[in-house]
């Protein structure tokens, strides 16, 4: 049997979904989704503090990026006094 080769990939589109107190927004990554390109939407949308959770509300942490799946960056405010 000949096997057929293709020298055109799928598009994968994976989408962040950055959930700040002033509103929702979304960003499309076209590859696996680094902690650099995640940390750089994040303060693209002026976070400087955040969790970040999978599409399930599992949450990531750094040894799981590169990450390939749908995100939520949540901006973190820590409690006032």
């Amino acid at each position: 049997m000949t096997e057929i080769f293709s020298t055109t990939e799928q598009a994968t589109e994976f989408t962040v979904t950055i959930v700040t107190g002033r509103g929702r927004s979304t960003r499309t990554a076209t590859s696996a989704i680094t902690a650099e390109v995640m940390k750089r939407y994040a303060r693209e949308a002026g976070i400087s503090q955040f969790s970040v959770q999978n599409e399930d509300g599992e949450e990531l942490g750094a040894s799981d990026f590169p990450y390939e799946g749908d995100i939520v960056i949540k901006e973190y405010n820590a409690a006032k006094a």
